[in-house]
């Protein structure tokens, strides 16, 4: 739903699927103390899709304060510099690919697990992954 007055900018259409997903976070380090980027490295946060478009995901997940703490100075982050390696369980094979946040939402209801969000373009996979994935779209789209 794309509210009135704002301009859809995207290119493919969504699907309501619900896949199993594990974000690892590759890139962000702080580069100055003032930097408020994600700065989590090698941990992993596993979720479900709550759609998906054919370059992109929206990721849902309950990390722990554990995890948040590894990943997220605060929700006030700027996602935009740094990537994922995701993991998509699809008709029971791995599809592997990089990542990159474009934007996210981290909140707290005053007891664990945290609620977090995502929106997640695909940027690059291997051949199988590409295959895979690209077949699943043909199902979706028929």
């Amino acid at each position: 739903m794309v509210q009135e007055g704002v301009q859809e900018r995207r290119k493919h259409p969504r699907f309501a699927v619900s896949l199993n997903v594990s974000l690892s976070f590759s890139g962000g380090g702080r580069q100055h103390p003032d930097d408020r980027r994600i700065s989590g490295k090698a941990r992993n946060i596993s979720g479900m899709t709550g759609d998906i478009s054919f370059e992109g995901l929206l990721v849902k997940a309950n990390p722990n304060h554990e995890d948040v703490s590894a990943f997220f100075i605060d929700n006030r982050t700027d996602s935009r510099s740094f990537s994922v390696d995701l993991e998509i369980e699809l008709d029971g094979k791995t599809i592997r690919s990089a990542g990159q946040i474009r934007w996210f939402k981290l909140w707290y209801t005053g007891q664990e697990p945290y609620q977090f969000e995502a929106g997640v373009f695909l940027r690059k996979m291997g051949p199988e992954s590409r295959q895979s994935w690209d077949e699943y779209f043909k199902k979706l789209s028929s």
